[in-house]
């Protein structure tokens, strides 16, 4: 039950540029975050659809704002202290605090579950959450993000009338739940014009095996 939404976030990995990590920190944080320089967080909200999820944007962008600056959970040289339990524990207290007062459930802490754990898979396939509501992929270093619609299910409202693994703006995603109520799009839309939209070449650079055949698509 509920509107099952996953949010893929692209963080600098922080196993990669800290000294302060034991042996075993290090080896557990490798199976979740893996051995590249930059991660994915994989999250999942059990009710996280139209305006909620676009303003979910702002919220997580303006929460790893520093991701340039060093010794931040989300910087460039990303510290782990406390350890790798202490960094989840640290980075998931960021994530789910939405501070904006026109967010549609109002301020507060978000309930996300970090999938990381026990789906370290979900790193490279974005598609194998459970999900009725599209996901958000989000590029913390680059300020970037874009909705998109996983199911080849068609529809004519809600997630299912966008186009299948195709990266699409805050306003095309929220359209989709509200077509005619444009007081419903002002305040999520607005919340997000400041930050460019992931294109498609540059979605498949972070989830080259689930949109690889999206972009060869492109050039046929």
């Amino acid at each position: 039950m509920g509107q099952r939404h996953q949010i893929f976030i692209k963080v600098n990995n922080p196993i990669k540029t800290t000294s302060y990590i034991s042996d075993v920190d290090k080896k557990r944080g490798r199976k979740i975050f893996g051995n590249n320089k930059t991660t994915i967080i994989a999250l999942h909200n059990q009710w996280l659809y139209g305006a909620s999820a676009v303003m979910m944007v702002d919220s997580i962008l303006r929460a790893t704002f520093n991701a340039d600056d060093d010794n931040r959970v989300f910087g460039k040289n990303p510290y782990l202290n406390d350890g790798v339990s202490g960094w989840i524990r640290d980075a998931m207290s960021m994530l789910q605090t939405v501070t904006n007062p026109n967010f549609p459930r109002g301020v507060g802490i978000e309930r996300m579950h970090f999938l990381n754990i026990e789906e370290p898979y979900m790193r490279s396939d974005c598609t194998a959450g459970d999900n009725n509501d599209g996901i958000t992929i989000i590029d913390a270093i680059n300020r970037k993000y874009c909705m998109v619609n996983i199911s080849e299910i068609d529809g004519e409202e809600g997630v299912y009338a966008l186009p299948t693994m195709k990266p699409c703006s805050g306003y095309e995603y929220v359209k989709a739940y509200y077509p005619e109520a444009e007081e419903e799009k002002s305040d999520a839309v607005k919340s997000v014009k400041d930050y460019k939209v992931l294109t498609l070449k540059e979605v498949a650079r972070i989830f080259p095996n689930n949109f690889k055949k999206e972009l060869l698509k492109e050039f046929v």
